[in-house]
């Protein structure tokens, strides 16, 4: 129970810095656009000849103030969600406050021509980023009351018939209008929100299931097996490649096993083929199978290789020197039978149920050869294809035409041997 609260307090904390971030973003646009703003009507107007203007200039600077302290708390990640709902607040408040004296002392007219109206949207549509969908609707109905109440208690009583004959924009049912689409606004901003945030969870799910299934196949399969099944819709569709297959087999296997406990027996092939299977990937291989003492493994399927001949061999020498001092200390040894030719690579069963393995001559010969290390007292044997491609740096020798159960013609033999081994 502890670990899971310490993983939940820093999965919290993780969430809280990525809203701070946000919050810091939001502040740092309303305000710079606000200064933005003043600037301009300082350079391109006389400002100083508006009334209220020495006023609004020291309130603005407190807002500054207020939106620099918020700014450094998501910054510093000393941050709750409620600082949002207060940011937004505050906004509003600094902005009904500019239209309320501007319509008390210069004109509604004035008031509602201002930027003011517009940086009420602004804050509406700055919450949309932060995936709240209430601090959305809070944001809406804060913009909305915000206009309602500057209208009705500053702008409203010093309009006269006159002027709202002349500029019916200034009427209550046009300012009212606008109110509702601060609403509006703040509804869609929601809706925004909740649909991104969804959208964001709804992809980390499927992103986590394609991290189980790859995570599982990568269990069960090769990861390049794995691939292939989660990237191809067309996935059991059989194919006719030239690869190399490999047998291993451990030799004396079923008198080690016949009177020991299965768990020992369990725990040796698990360490056994965990040293195996890295070899085999290491050398650009894939295990298909394994076959309780034994595996099968591919070389150019289903990845392409570009000397699989070379690969599979080289595997099979670096299989005997990691794992025959470990297998001869429990009476054991590895026979390894390679050969190259064509097969069929794909899905085999039915929709239900299948196996994703190789079938075909190839496979067969090398399972044959595998066999033939008992009698020929050796652990490492391949066939022409693969011998013709080995270079200097290998001791090949011939072991004779063999004819094997279930195979029509002989075939030569070879031992392969790496250096003066």
């Amino acid at each position: 129970m502890a670990g899971e609260n310490a993983f939940e307090s820093i999965f919290r904390a993780k969430i809280r810095a990525r809203e701070a971030r946000a919050e810091l973003l939001a502040s740092l646009l309303f305000a710079g656009s606000m200064l933005l703003s003043v600037i301009t009507q300082v350079v391109l107007a006389d400002a100083d000849a508006l009334p209220f203007f020495p006023v609004l200039r020291v309130f603005f600077f407190t807002f500054l103030g207020v939106t620099a302290v918020l700014s450094t708390l998501a910054y510093l990640g000393i941050w709750h969600p409620s600082l949002s709902f207060l940011n937004v607040a505050a906004q509003n408040f600094y902005l009904g406050f500019f239209l309320s004296t501007a319509a008390a002392t210069v004109n509604a007219e004035f008031a509602l021509t201002t930027a003011a109206p517009m940086f009420l949207v602004l804050v509406v549509c700055l919450t949309a980023f932060r995936m709240n969908p209430w601090l959305s609707l809070f944001a809406g109905a804060a913009g909305c009351t915000t206009m309602v109440v500057s209208y009705l208690g500053f702008m409203a009583p010093t309009l006269t018939p006159e002027v709202l004959a002349t500029n019916p924009a200034m009427a209550y049912p046009a300012v009212i209008s606008r109110a509702i689409v601060l609403l509006a606004a703040g509804a869609a901003c929601a809706i925004a929100a909740d649909t991104m945030r969804r959208h964001l969870q709804a992809r980390s799910r499927d992103e986590d299931r394609i991290e189980l299934l790859e995570r599982t196949f990568g269990r069960l399969l090769a990861p390049e097996v794995a691939r292939r099944i989660l990237d191809n819709d067309d996935w059991m569709k059989p194919e006719r490649r030239d690869a190399v297959v490999m047998f291993a087999d451990l030799k004396g296997f079923t008198h080690f096993a016949e009177n020991r406990d299965p768990e020992e027996v369990a725990d040796l092939l698990n360490e056994c083929w965990t040293r195996a299977a890295a070899i085999v990937e290491e050398h650009g291989g894939v295990i298909n199978k394994f076959l309780g003492d034994g595996f099968l493994a591919l070389f150019g399927v289903p990845a392409d290789h570009q000397n699989p001949e070379l690969a599979a061999a080289n595997t099979a020498e670096a299989l005997q020197q990691s794992l025959t001092p470990f297998l001869e200390s429990h009476g054991l040894a590895l026979c390894i039978g390679i050969h190259a030719g064509p097969l069929i690579f794909g899905g085999i069963g039915s929709e239900s149920r299948c196996e994703f393995t190789v079938i075909g001559t190839t496979v067969n010969v090398a399972s044959r050869v595998e066999s033939l290390n008992r009698s020929l007292d050796t652990r490492s044997l391949t066939t022409s294809p693969v011998a013709e491609k080995l270079g200097d740096s290998w001791n090949v020798h011939h072991r004779g035409e063999h004819q094997v159960k279930g195979i029509g013609s002989k075939f030569g033999v070879f031992e392969i041997r790496k250096g003066d081994a």
